[in-house]
């Protein structure tokens, strides 16, 4: 490629980037925001309308719409998906790159999740509602592993990535697996409770167990072995004999899991932490406020705001930003 090949196709890549982020603009927008001339600028954008990466708007000034001459993201560029998978459940969303929310379906799981996913996977593939689909993030509740894989401890018992991965390689649909509390994180960090917020930790309380994710200087903390916030490691001095902190009675498992936090927050110097709660421990656990007791400081302890449902909107706005990626990059 000559050097005004490759500056034309940066600037493709960049435009599409900033769009994505954005949302419509014209082109006098996009040439002062990239600092290139209009002229450039309307060249590029009018080959990207020409190739279909691109939509303008028809509408005219007044008209219910987009004003005519701003240019956005073309609807059918592609389809992400996100798949909350659970023990019992999985919940499904599909999107166009913007992660804007769609549907969410929901299912009941056999003894044969791996076969559970592929169906979804194979009936999400042929619906496509935005193009192809490109992208799917699948949050479980296991740590991952530095190599993609689940970790321990994990909740789907005998469950083998493996099928689904193959798949994904034989379909040319990028594939990964998260965390489900890091994604619930993520929804937090992008567009909830902690937006702006570059350090906090977020508390996943359920009757079933506990776990943590944190955010620290603005990227999603994994650990050497992706078990960063996996807190059911822990064991409690219960009469003499250490107990996971898992099964402790539920009081005491809410004063050790706020001393816990307590720790952390006061460690790490945080000045927010998120608690999500299942509405089946919202009664019984209080976390929040033994949190607010043992930090002998001010700190700011409130509810998630996407809640239970974090999860999966984590895994749409993580699986957008991967296609955005891995498709601009390409371009």
């Amino acid at each position: 490629m000559t050097v005004v090949h490759n500056l034309r196709h940066h600037n493709r890549s960049r435009i599409l980037e900033w769009l994505a982020k954005n949302g419509s603009a014209s082109r006098p927008e996009i040439a002062a925001a990239m600092n290139v001339s209009k002229v450039t600028i309307t060249s590029i954008v009018n080959d990207l309308i020409a190739d279909q990466w691109l939509l303008e708007s028809a509408k005219t000034e007044g008209a219910t719409g987009r004003p005519a001459g701003l240019v956005h993201l073309h609807p059918a560029l592609g389809t992400v998906l996100a798949i909350d998978l659970q023990p019992t459940s999985i919940h499904v969303q599909s999107s166009n790159l913007l992660a804007e929310t769609g549907t969410t379906k929901q299912y009941k799981t056999t003894k044969k999740l791996e076969q559970d996913v592929l169906k979804i996977l194979q009936a999400e593939q042929k619906l496509a509602s935005y193009g192809t689909l490109r992208e799917v993030v699948v949050a479980v509740p296991a740590p991952i592993q530095p190599d993609g894989n689940l970790g321990q401890p994990s909740r789907l018992h005998h469950f083998d990535t493996q099928p689904i991965l193959e798949w994904g390689s034989a379909n040319k649909v990028a594939v990964s697996f998260e965390n489900d509390v890091k994604l619930a994180a993520v929804a937090e960090f992008s567009e909830g409770a902690a937006i702006y917020q570059n350090d906090f930790a977020l508390l996943s309380e359920r009757e079933d167990g506990v776990a943590l994710a944190l955010y620290l200087g603005g990227t999603l903390y994994r650990g050497q072995t992706g078990r960063a916030g996996e807190i059911a490691l822990l064991g409690w001095k219960q009469q003499k004999q250490i107990v996971p902190l898992e099964q402790l009675a539920l009081a005491t498992r809410e004063l050790a899991v706020a001393q816990v936090c307590a720790a952390l927050a006061v460690t790490l110097d945080l000045s927010l932490f998120l608690i999500q709660q299942s509405d089946s421990t919202v009664a019984t656990l209080d976390v929040a406020n033994h949190i607010r007791e043992f930090v002998l400081r001010p700190i700011d302890v409130r509810s998630s705001q996407f809640g239970e449902t974090g999860t999966l909107r984590g895994a749409l706005i993580q699986a957008a930003k991967l296609a955005q990626h891995r498709l601009f990059s390409q371009e």
